[in-house]
């Protein structure tokens, strides 16, 4: 406040009796220049404690009430924001060390948990400290507990293999015939389920779960480890996220792509298409 309190004074040109001052003198006994001068600054006085009184919160006034002169107004303030500055240091730390440490509770909602984080968020703006959007995205996003992506890799005996660069294999094809031993059907289905769970969140299996859902029917061995194969990318790629950024540039762009004759069963054709209204999107680690 005393910065932005003494450029308005500077601006106004009254920084000068604010400072220095100005002994209190007869009247009587001025000349009519020296009178005319001395009333000016009782006039940028005035003006200036005027301000001081306007600008403090209720807490301070107290202080400086009673007092008719703005150099001894600025003096109080200026004691006053002295110590209250290491008391906002202090405070920012232990904030600060509070967003750190924030931790999203197994039985938390998500609503809940955030506004924990923008209680805090907002207090460390309010003590005159900044921090980035991407900066509360990134700790939101690393806070969470774990995802329901952890507990299917767990649940189907997955959480430690390898992980896979791509859901699929590139130009592998499927066939329910392929004259491979059968896989357990329970088994399969409980995995494709929830593997058709994820594609809630999860667009990028989006088709490399409707290939492996086509074989809910006696599957094989291989449908199996095409299904497993998805697992070893979800497992690869549960710190990734998609970070949007503020764009004012929205274009509506399509794709489209088609597979002629690709099914190996009845060599039907399958094609897609998608329309979206892009805005500027970063995929990448969160963590």
């Amino acid at each position: 406040m005393t910065v932005v309190v003494r450029t308005f004074f500077l601006y106004q040109e009254i920084w000068e009796v604010v400072e220095d001052g100005y002994q209190e003198q007869e009247q009587a006994s001025l000349s009519g220049n020296q009178l005319k001068q001395y009333k000016e600054i009782i006039k940028k006085d005035a003006s200036a404690l005027c301000y001081i009184q306007q600008r403090v919160n209720k807490s301070i006034f107290p202080r400086i009430f009673g007092i008719k002169k703005a150099k001894e107004a600025w003096e109080v303030l200026r004691q006053e924001f002295q110590g209250a500055g290491k008391v906002i240091s202090i405070k920012l730390q232990t904030l600060w060390r509070d967003f750190d440490n924030l931790m999203m509770k197994e039985t938390e909602k998500f609503q809940e948990f955030f506004s924990r984080v923008a209680e805090i968020v907002n207090q460390i703006r309010s003590y005159g400290d900044t921090i980035e959007e991407k900066k509360i995205v990134e700790k939101i996003l690393r806070s969470l507990p774990q995802r329901f992506e952890h507990v299917v890799t767990k649940k189907f005996h997955m959480a430690k293999c390898k992980p896979a660069p791509t859901p699929v294999v590139v130009n592998g094809k499927l066939s329910k015939n392929d004259s491979i031993k059968k896989a357990d059907e329970t088994l399969y289905r409980k995995l494709v389920g929830s593997l058709i769970y994820l594609t809630n969140t999860r667009p990028d299996i989006v088709y490399a779960v409707s290939i492996v859902s086509r074989f809910m029917s006696e599957p094989s061995k291989l449908h199996f480890a095409a299904a497993k194969s998805i697992l070893k990318y979800v497992k690869g790629t549960q710190s990734y996220g998609i970070f949007y950024t503020r764009d004012e540039d929205h274009n509506l762009i399509g794709y489209t792509n088609s597979d002629w004759a690709g099914s190996s069963d009845d060599r039907k054709s399958t094609s897609g298409k998608d329309k979206q209204n892009r805005i500027q999107g970063i995929f990448s680690v969160m963590y």
